[in-house]
Parts: C-alpha cells; sequence; structure tokens
C-alpha cells in the first residue's frame, strides 16, 4: 500500500529552489547543499573539457544555463501542482471543521431561544401575581407587556422548530459556498460549484442567514477558513519577502507623488510667461506673431478688448458699443494682480535674501518677541522687600525670632536654675534605692528560651551531692 505524500516536505522543497514563499530551513539547507554539489560538478566537467579541447567550453557552458532555466520551470509548475493538491485536502479538512462548528452554532441558538421564551414566562407569571394581589406596583400597561411576552414565546417555540431538523451537511454546504464567494482565487483554482435545491433554500432563508450563518462567530470562522485557504494556494511569504514589498510599494507611491507631468510643466511655464507679460505691461515689446520657440506663429484673435498686454488693441475699444460689454475688472485690480503675480514668481525662483531684521513691519504684523528677564536672586529681592516694607519685610521678622529662640535656648543651658528647676533633696541611700533598674534587650523567643535553660542547668550543677552510707 502506498503511503501518503509528504506535501509539506515537498512544498517547502520546491519553495527553497523557486525563492517563493516561506520555505522550512531544512528544506533551505538540502537546496543550498544542492546548488553547491552541482557548481563543484559544473566546474570539475568544465575543468575537464577544458584539459581536452577548449572549443566545446561556450556549448557546455550555453547548454547548463538552459538545462538550469528548464529546472526551474519545472519547479515552479511542480510547486503550483502540489499547492493545488494541497489546497484540496485542505478544503476536505475545512469541511469536517464546519460540520463541528455548525453543531455548536445551533445548539447555541436553540440554547438562546429558550432562555428568550423562559424570561418572557417569567414575565407573564410575575404580572398575573400582581394582578391576582391587586398590588399598586403593577404598571399601567401589565396587557401590553403581557401580550408582547406570549408574541416572544410563540416566537421563539416556531423558530427552535424549524432550527431543530435543520441537516447539518446542507449547513456546511452553505458555509462552503460562502467561502468560495467571497475568495476569486479559490474560485479560480477549486472552480465554483452551485448549491443543490436545499442548500438554496437554507441559505435565502432570512432566519438562517441571520442567526446562524451571518452570526459572528460563523463569519470569524469562515473568514478564517479563507485565509489559510488563500495562503496555502498562493503560497506564505516569508517577512523578508513581505517587507522588500513593502518598501518598494511606498517608494514607488513617493515617486508618483512628487512627479509631475510633462503636459502639466508646460502649462505652467506659459501660465507664468503669459502673466508676466501682463504684469510687465509692455505689448509694444511682445510680439504677437511669435510662439514660445521663437518662430513665425498664425496671427490669433485679440483675447481681450480693453487690455491691450493681453494680445488686443486699445484702438479696437471705439468699435465696440460699450453698453453691450461687461466690465469686470478695472486698472487698478489689473496692475494689483501683476503685482501678485510677479512676488509668486519672485518666490519660485527661490528668492531667500529676505532678513526679518531688516524689515520695519515685521514687528508690527507678527509681533516681536520679548527677551525674557533673568528672575532677581534672593539679595536682590530681600533688598527690594526691605525698601518697600521695612522692618515688616518677611525674612526681617523671621530672622529676629530665630535669633530670640536661638538665645533663649543658650541661657537655659548656661543656668538651669534660671529655668525654675530645682536640684532634688535625696539621701544617700534613698538614691541608691532610686537607681532605675536596667531595662533588658528585647530579645528572639528562641534565644531567650536557651537562656534560661542554661541557667537551670547551672543551677542543677551547683548543688552539690549527699552521700550515702549503708552500715
Amino acid at each position: 500500500m502506498e503511503g501518503k505524500k509528504n506535501l509539506n516536505w515537498e512544498i517547502s522543497v520546491l519553495e527553497a529552489q523557486t525563492g517563493e514563499g516561506k520555505s522550512m530551513w531544512k528544506a533551505k539547507a538540502k537546496e543550498a547543499k544542492r546548488q553547491r554539489l552541482e557548481a563543484k560538478r559544473a566546474k570539475k566537467a568544465a575543468a575537464s573539457e577544458q584539459t581536452a579541447g577548449g572549443d566545446t567550453q561556450p556549448n557546455e557552458e550555453s547548454k547548463s544555463l538552459g538545462e538550469a532555466s528548464g529546472i526551474a520551470c519545472d519547479a515552479e509548475s511542480k510547486l503550483k501542482r502540489l499547492r493545488l493538491e494541497k489546497t484540496k485536502r485542505k478544503m476536505h479538512f475545512w469541511r469536517r471543521r464546519f460540520s463541528t462548528f455548525m453543531r455548536k452554532i445551533v445548539t447555541l441558538e436553540k440554547q438562546r431561544l429558550f432562555r428568550k421564551a423562559k424570561q418572557a414566562r417569567k414575565t407573564i407569571k410575575e404580572l398575573e401575581q400582581l394582578r391576582d394581589a391587586g398590588s399598586a406596583d403593577l404598571p399601567e400597561d401589565a396587557d401590553k407587556q403581557t401580550e408582547e411576552a406570549e408574541r416572544v414565546i410563540q416566537k421563539s417555540d416556531e423558530d427552535v422548530k424549524y432550527i431543530m431538523p435543520l441537516p447539518i451537511a446542507t449547513l456546511v454546504e452553505c458555509l462552503a459556498f460562502r467561502v468560495m464567494k467571497h475568495s476569486p482565487m479559490l474560485r479560480e483554482a477549486l472552480g465554483e460549484t452551485p448549491l443543490s435545491a436545499a442548500a438554496e433554500k437554507i441559505n435565502s432563508d432570512p432566519r438562517v442567514k441571520q442567526r446562524i450563518l451571518g452570526a459572528v462567530k460563523a463569519v470569524n470562522y469562515t473568514k478564517g477558513a479563507q485565509l489559510d485557504l488563500e495562503g496555502t494556494l498562493g503560497g506564505v511569504k516569508s517577512r523578508k519577502q513581505v517587507n522588500l514589498e513593502k518598501r518598494a510599494e511606498r517608494k514607488q507611491a513617493r515617486k508618483e507623488q512628487h512627479e509631475v507631468p510633462e503636459q502639466t510643466k508646460r502649462n505652467r511655464i506659459v501660465g507664468i510667461e503669459r502673466f508676466s507679460e501682463a504684469g510687465d505691461g509692455s505689448a509694444s515689446d511682445a510680439d504677437p506673431t511669435m510662439d514660445m520657440d521663437g518662430g513665425a506663429a498664425e496671427e490669433a484673435p485679440a483675447t481681450s478688448t480693453f487690455v491691450a498686454s493681453l494680445g488686443g488693441d486699445a484702438s479696437d475699444v471705439s468699435d465696440v458699443d460699450v453698453s453691450d460689454v461687461d466690465v469686470s475688472m478695472s486698472e487698478d485690480e489689473v496692475q494689483d494682480s501683476s503685482k501678485m503675480q510677479k512676488a509668486k514668481k519672485a518666490k519660485k525662483r527661490g528668492d531667500d535674501n529676505y532678513d526679518e531684521k531688516d524689515d520695519e513691519n515685521f514687528a508690527a504684523i507678527y509681533g516681536a518677541a520679548e527677551e525674557k528677564k533673568n528672575r532677581p536672586g534672593q539679595r536682590a529681592r530681600r533688598k527690594k522687600f526691605e525698601e518697600v516694607y521695612g522692618n515688616d519685610a518677611n525674612h526681617i521678622k523671621l530672622h529676629k525670632k530665630e535669633s530670640k529662640k536661638r538665645n533663649s535656648e543658650q541661657r537655659g543651658r548656661r543656668n538651669p536654675a534660671s529655668q525654675g528647676a530645682k536640684k532634688p533633696r535625696h539621701d544617700a541611700a534613698d538614691a541608691v534605692d532610686a537607681a532605675p533598674a536596667q531595662k533588658r534587650e528585647q530579645v528572639h523567643p528562641s534565644w531567650e528560651a536557651k537562656r534560661r535553660e542554661k541557667e537551670l542547668m547551672a543551677k542543677a550543677k551547683s548543688v552539690k551531692p549527699t552521700k550515702i552510707v549503708f552500715d
């Protein structure tokens, strides 16, 4: 009996050969060893051919390159085939897991409906007790609450009766169809299988669609299955490959962001030149019959009837009925716009010679930042307080108070009798008797027990034995 193929190992080896996917380190080591051996064989063959005759060396090199490219193509095709086979196996595995998962989801939904009906029955019972007792706590809308609870009980019972006979296999088919529906990669590789009539009926039912197939747990479970199958089919990229792709995407995005099309550049240049001509007002210097490249251009109609610098002739104003023309800009507005364009052009040219120190209006507009003064020192502050408050300054009061306290303490140490202390009158014997007993240091209880044990042993040894004499 032929054993089951280890697709993981074969896929890892092919990924190491082609450089695609996240192959295992053992497969990478095997591929590196194979490449080293092939390099040694090629080098040895080239050396032997060179000793025999150097005419056939280029043909052999081209032949080896062709073989290497053919091997790479075969490895890629084989890798795709094995990944597809593994994806089919995993799809069967996920169907089995869907079966177990659907049983749990149906059981949880039944329990939820039972709890809902139980709570409604409890509400009805409490309202009946309050109504029978004639309690004042009976709500005004008790009848409405009772009707609502009865409706909930009836609906829960109907849902339970509908969910109980649902076949698990049909639910699994609907769940697998949802996985394939949301993944174009899987549909292209495995093909889309249409639902059966029973599965189509269940899948279109709003109760099943909302509470079982559309539950949060079911949605997350199908999403995890979809990601797993897509990773198996397309290959899981290594962290290095992912980082390289992200770096390339960021680089391309920055390039597209800063890149300006050629037509946009040309339009900007044409606009700047036109505005500069309009701002200078040199209509006589500009030749309307010359284009940007310096060549003769076809005579174009005037673009303005009133301003000669924009390509028209001021003499044409007399030929036009002023009542039929709407004048939107005055001469002052045209001059202001030309000044603004000149300022923008100077800014684009990169005029960085501006210095805010030489600008007289800078402080008036933006407000000059005042230099922060240093805080005066302790001596300066005390001097200022003495000038303002005199002897009532806090530091002078505090100094007087401290000096007075210090002097009183010194007098008390020199003359204790002046403080009212009297020397006690006692005899020498009384003084000896009145001597305070020395306090014994507190020791650990175990040390105290050991000391007592030693005292008892010493006392026992100090007793002299009596000699007994028998007559």
